[in-house]
């Protein structure tokens, strides 16, 4: 791979839309920072943070997700151990306080359910306190009416809500839980609701997440009647990473996916990912079709331009990783931004060697220098 690669931002329609996302300040750490990845040096800090505050906990138990892949008794411990040993929110406030130059924003995510921690709303206070661009992504069935009062009123950015199936018999079935459904669709009403009476539309963005999966790619059509219910913005689908064979999809489950999404996204008023799912879903036709092994990306960027932290305060690049840089318990987080454990992983990623979980988990992601 060549490195200068890294530099294909230097082009004017490129520097335009950098400038116009990131605003002039930002473009150029933007720049800088890809000036380090060239050299493996961490110029800056990470553009994007992703905090874990749940890791195992979660009011749901979706078939597909890796947490119902662990032994029952391994996950009831760690389960114990996220409640025992979760940061709390003065730990995420030092972690705030200590980010490095280039910080821009906050992914909180799960692991398990990031509403159940008890301080979640204090650390999107937090984050917004600072000017961060905060980003949630929940299952929404805790995204009850206080909460998002409390979310509209600090101006928090972006909710992503994983709905995986728009009828209720099908959600219960993919999400392992009972009698939720329509719990959600009443909550992203609600929030909806509150943002409009706030006039924070554009502060306050609704998405909705579908992973397709062998059981909902025929019922796409619901779940775009199901944003258009609940006044979401956009729908934002994924294709399910198969953590055992018979999750696998096959060349006609791939087919069918394609023009269901096709149709249904010419016929509503909710936009979606469409030309990015697309192309992903028929990349993985032609695999299924030609019998071809999935092959990864040639290189990759998130040791330079994002850091996930896990509920207990290890830091780790992303969230497939299973490498531990540290933890913030023992070290600042610029202590393991610039340490030799990250240098190396810099230089790994950034020349194509990858680590068996990048495989294990058919990761596409080349990172935010590569957008």
């Amino acid at each position: 791979m060549s490195r200068f690669r890294l530099f294909n931002f230097i082009r004017p329609g490129k520097m335009l839309h950098g400038i116009r996302e990131r605003g002039l300040a930002g473009a150029v750490t933007h720049g800088v920072r890809r000036a380090g990845a060239f050299s493996n040096r961490a110029l800056v800090g990470p553009y994007l943070l992703r905090i874990n505050p749940m890791g195992y906990v979660c009011n749901h138990a979706c078939p597909m997700c890796w947490l119902q892949h662990l032994k029952p008794a391994e996950l009831k411990e760690e389960k114990k151990r996220d409640r025992r040993e979760g940061m709390r929110l003065d730990e995420y406030v030092r972690l705030l306080d200590a980010m490095p130059l280039g910080f821009e924003e906050v992914n909180i995510v799960g692991g398990g359910e990031p509403l159940i921690h008890p301080d979640i709303v204090g650390i999107m206070r937090e984050v917004k306190r600072r000017g961060k661009r905060g980003f949630l992504i929940t299952n929404g069935t805790l995204l009850k009416e206080d909460i998002a009062r409390d979310m509209v009123e600090m101006g928090w950015d972006v909710t992503r809500a994983s709905v995986h199936a728009a009828d209720e018999e099908t959600h219960n079935q993919i999400h392992g839980v009972k009698a939720k459904f329509e719990t959600l669709r009443r909550n992203l009403q609600n929030f909806v609701r509150l943002r409009r009476e706030a006039g924070a539309r554009r502060q306050c963005q609704l998405l909705i997440l579908n992973v397709l999966q062998r059981e909902n790619i025929g019922r796409i059509d619901r779940l775009f009647a199901f944003a258009e219910d609940v006044g979401a913005d956009r729908i934002v689908f994924e294709k399910v990473i198969p953590y055992h064979d018979e999750m696998i999809l096959g060349a006609a489950e791939l087919r069918r996916a394609v023009e269901q999404l096709t149709q249904c996204a010419g016929r509503s008023s909710v936009p979606c990912n469409l030309d990015e799912i697309v192309p992903q879903l028929r990349v993985e036709q032609a695999r299924a079709e030609n019998g071809r092994p999935w092959t990864p990306a040639r290189h990759c960027s998130v040791g330079f331009d994002q850091a996930f932290i896990t509920a207990d305060g290890e830091v780790r690049p992303c969230c497939f990783s299973d490498e531990p840089m540290g933890n913030l318990r023992e070290q600042s987080f610029g202590e393991i931004w610039k340490d030799k454990a990250y240098k190396d992983f810099r230089d790994r990623l950034i020349n194509g060697r990858f680590a068996d979980y990048c495989i294990i988990n058919h990761c596409t992601m080349k990172g935010v220098l590569h957008h």
